[in-house]
């Protein structure tokens, strides 16, 4: 796929700069969206390769990510803390049935609004392919997704709420065929693998 093979790519609305060297800025990530949406097009995310390229476009970076995880399990965690990340999780749940819950998309939004509301990043760069109901005021927001994944309402040229788009590229994508031992340094487990 011609734009998965691109370098990491910033689409943004003519409006504004966008270049975030001089800027301050606060990466929030939904783990389990991105992961998914990466092996759909049969990448996995390096999550360590990402957030030094991000490192490297700006003065200051936070580092969050949002993940389901077993209770007990310490490797996903410990994955993302080591990639650089703060880590904010939720257990995953057995329902009677056997199945699974285990999506973090309520963690990611409420962490959003907490890490938000207490930080003065000047950008916010929201990683979730989900579209994103309340978007934090007085803040550039960016998105970053997978190609393909980003929500129609989270597209920077339809929402004037969205200062630009990022578009991970192959410098942060690694083919799943090189991802066949269970201890690969970039596979991440997103708590059911």
């Amino acid at each position: 796929d011609d734009r998965a093979r691109a370098r990491s790519k910033l689409c943004a609305k003519a409006r504004g700069p966008t270049t975030g060297v001089h800027m301050e800025s606060m990466a929030i990530r939904d783990v389990e969206n991105l992961t998914i949406s990466a092996r759909g097009l049969g990448y996995e995310l390096n999550y360590s390769g990402l957030a030094q390229r991000l490192a490297s476009a700006t003065r200051m970076l936070q580092l969050h990510a949002t993940l389901s995880i077993e209770p007990g399990d310490t490797i996903d965690t410990r994955h993302m803390t080591q990639s650089g990340y703060a880590v904010h999780t939720r257990f995953i749940e057995r329902l009677a049935d056997g199945s699974k819950v285990a999506n973090s998309d309520n963690v990611f939004a409420f962490q959003a609004g907490l890490l938000v509301s207490r930080a003065q990043a000047d950008v916010v760069i929201l990683g979730s392919g989900d579209a994103i109901r309340a978007l934090p005021a007085k803040r550039s927001v960016w998105t970053l997704s997978v190609p393909g994944s980003t929500s129609a309402r989270l597209d920077c040229r339809r929402n004037r709420s969205i200062a630009a788009n990022i578009e991970i590229g192959s410098d942060v994508l690694v083919p799943l065929s090189m991802h066949t031992c269970r201890n690969s340094p970039h596979r991440f487990r997103i708590g059911n693998s």
